[in-house]
């Protein structure tokens, strides 16, 4: 009997065989493949950003992985006092990916990743992958200004993503000096850039800067320090423009050097002054100008007056290095020449001026181009003075002029002086006129 059963079932095995019958295999699961939860950025107050992604498949007995489109998923970070749970709802698309952001979360807790395709329940619990950063490209730039010193600092902070590129980062830092007496507390933007200007800061050169939040959602190099070099600054190729004919003014350009060798390609918010003095001694500002491109300025005074004119850098605190006068240059007209009596007739006499109208340089006294003189009569016994005719000076700064006199009296020469010169008065010559 027993052998006959066991023919029996050999022979539906062996049917069964022929017929190209596959023994039963197990049945397929729901798994979360690749799943990470990455910070992203980091915000004040220990709250971070999270980054969630994987993938939703069927895994069937031998292994074949197949992707789950469209399904609904949510992933909860839970309670870490003084932290409220938080969540992120999300679906795959067509190949089983998901990709999620969450909101400000704290706590620095694991992740859980769930759903539930044909009602299967799905759990994965995902460790919070800490983010890596870096801080770069840091400068500490002291710069002049006409108010005093400021320090700019610059830096950048960024995280390596999931492909091994570094991307800006938002994080809240501190920067503080050496010994601490100086913190400022602030946050890099979206660009990963934090950027300070401060004039309290210029008094200090060694600086530090540090990311802040939890220890656990940030790593790599969060921390530099760096230093601050003091500016030493220096005039050089200052040259000044006299005015060579009317409308002109006083033209003063040059190059600051800023830094222990004068680099002119040191960035800088430094402006100079432009000051004014009669005697050398008691010096006031009357104008200025921004420093441009490659630290040169360029000042224009339309109004020059008598006297002395220099530039100068104003004081600048810890970082100014000691800047005396760059430049001087006396503002000063001279009228050369005196009227002569040529001829004397009755009741007239012929009056010439002749002379040269100079523009003092500093050394030398300069031709004075294409400017007006006055001609000025006073009679005898009078006190008033009458403008009497208007002459340019040529090319060289040369003038001759004639004129009649019908009356007994005193003429002058004057620079007739425009909006930007100080007249300048001429010799004066007394003709007698012969009745």
């Amino acid at each position: 009997m027993f052998q006959r059963m066991t023919a029996v079932g050999s022979a539906a095995m062996l049917l069964m065989t022929l017929l190209g019958a596959a023994p039963a295999r197990a049945a397929a699961t729901y798994q979360v493949l690749d799943a990470t939860a990455q910070v992203t950025d980091i915000f004040e107050g220990d709250l971070y950003q999270v980054a969630l992604s994987g993938r939703l498949v069927t895994v069937d007995g031998d292994g074949t992985t197949v992707p789950v489109a469209n399904a609904p998923m949510r992933a909860t970070s839970p309670l870490a006092d003084p932290c409220q749970p938080s969540s992120v709802d999300f679906v795959t698309d067509a190949s089983g990916r998901f990709t999620a952001l969450s909101g400000r979360v704290c706590g620095g807790r694991p992740w859980t990743i769930k759903a539930s395709p044909a009602g299967t329940p799905v759990t994965r619990q995902v460790a919070l992958t800490p983010a890596q950063v870096r801080v770069k490209a840091f400068e500490a730039l002291p710069s002049i200004t006409a108010t005093g010193s400021l320090l700019s600092l610059d830096a950048t902070v960024e995280q390596r993503d999931r492909g091994g590129a570094w991307i800006p980062m938002s994080a809240p830092v501190t920067i503080a000096n050496a010994d601490g007496s100086f913190v400022i507390h602030t946050s890099t933007g979206s660009d990963g850039r934090v950027s300070r200007t401060s004039t309290d800061a210029a008094r200090s050169a060694d600086w530090h800067i540090e990311l802040d939040g939890l220890k656990d959602v940030h790593g790599g190099a969060t921390a530099t320090s760096f230093y601050a070099y003091p500016i030493k600054a220096s005039f050089f190729a200052v040259k000044a423009r006299t005015p060579k004919k009317s409308g002109d003014g006083l033209s003063l350009t040059g190059t600051l050097g800023f830094g222990p060798k004068n680099a002119t390609d040191l960035r800088s918010s430094a402006s100079v002054r432009l000051e004014h003095s009669r005697d050398e001694k008691s010096w006031k500002q009357v104008g200025g100008a921004a420093i441009g491109t490659g630290n040169t300025f360029w000042i224009l005074e339309e109004n020059p007056t008598r006297g002395y004119y220099r530039v100068r850098l104003p004081a600048a605190g810890a970082f100014a290095g000691a800047v005396g006068p760059s430049t001087r240059v006396q503002a000063q007209t001279q009228v050369e020449g005196r009227p002569d009596v040529l001829s004397k007739k009755k009741g007239k006499s012929t009056v010439r001026v002749k002379g040269r109208l100079g523009w003092y340089t500093g050394s030398a006294y300069a031709a004075f181009a294409e400017q007006p003189l006055t001609l000025w009569f006073k009679p005898a016994g009078g006190k008033k003075w009458t403008r009497k005719k208007t002459f340019r000076t040529d090319a060289k700064g040369k003038y001759d002029f004639k004129t009649v006199a019908t009356r007994t009296g005193q003429w002058e020469v004057r620079f007739a002086g425009t909006s930007w010169t100080l007249p300048s008065v001429g010799d004066r010559v007394t003709v007698a006129v012969r009745g």
